[in-house]
């Protein structure tokens, strides 16, 4: 089987019209090699393009880009020495890489199998446990009320479940929590608003975004906090809180690859912590 029948398998997501512009595309790498293994991760990264080649695999399916920015914007990188030792690595294990974005946010290509559902935070459900405490639409899991902890507490279920090296934490680590939103992305633009809004009307105890910056939802979370109203942030960062959903992609895809193997590589938690 073809790497490019592989990558023409998964746009088969009913969200997507096929041919439309999404940001999936091919990395790097000869797609129209037969395949002979395949690693799934939330970033191509150095590590993860040395484990696959160990592995035999010849075809990275990641979500996030591999060259730092978009493919066609490559060209002042050309001499750069991070870049070409990068690029060197995929050649020399014959490697090629697809970015998987749009398409699984939008859905499962498994025919009948979770057709409208986000795959990515199906997944983070999944590889947390937290089916049983999901609140809202299971296509867009984002939503949960667990049984009541702390802060702490939660956080380190977090840490331990999805192996981080630690969470960052805004608001009062001992308050009592039970109901969490992943929140998406704050930027410190006007559509935080928004985020702000659902927060108070939904009376989430907890958000996890995957970008935060210090000021809207940050300072919004910190004044609850000392206004005895406790909310809490646990930050963890992007590619962290969604990894997890290219870890059960290794689950679902042999169904689609048949005899190919399949294995997810954790491009890992690329944060450190001195305290």
């Amino acid at each position: 089987m073809k790497i490019s029948e592989i990558i023409k398998t998964l746009q088969n997501s009913p969200s997507i019209a096929q041919g439309g512009h999404t940001k999936d595309n091919l990395e790097y790498g000869d797609p129209e090699q037969d395949c002979t293994g395949i690693v799934t991760t939330c970033f191509a990264s150095a590590n993860v393009i040395h484990e696959a080649a160990a592995k035999g695999a010849n075809f990275i399916i990641c979500h996030e880009r591999t060259f730092y920015i978009k493919p066609t914007e490559t060209p002042w990188l050309q001499e750069d020495a991070v870049f070409r030792a990068k690029k060197k690595l995929l050649d020399d294990a014959g490697i090629a890489i697809w970015r998987y974005h749009d398409h699984i946010h939008g859905g499962c290509p498994v025919p009948g199998v979770l057709s409208q559902t986000d795959m990515i935070f199906y997944g983070v459900m999944k590889i947390l446990g937290w089916e049983p405490y999901l609140t809202g639409d299971s296509a867009a899991p984002f939503t949960y009320r667990l049984p009541e902890t702390t802060v702490c507490g939660l956080a380190h279920e977090l840490i331990n479940k999805m192996n981080l090296n630690g969470i960052r934490v805004l608001g009062d680590i001992n308050a009592k929590v039970s109901t969490v939103f992943i929140c998406g992305h704050l930027f410190g633009t006007p559509e935080d608003h928004e985020v702000v809004r659902r927060a108070a009307a939904g009376n989430y105890d907890v958000l996890l975004p995957l970008e935060l910056v210090d000021y809207t939802l940050g300072e919004y979370v910190r004044d609850s906090a000392r206004l005895g109203m406790p909310k809490a942030i646990l930050s963890m960062g992007h590619f962290n809180l969604e990894e997890p959903g290219m870890q059960y992609m290794a689950e679902w895809l042999p169904q689609l690859t048949r005899e190919i193997p399949v294995s997810f590589v954790a491009s890992g938690d690329g944060f450190q912590y001195i305290v």
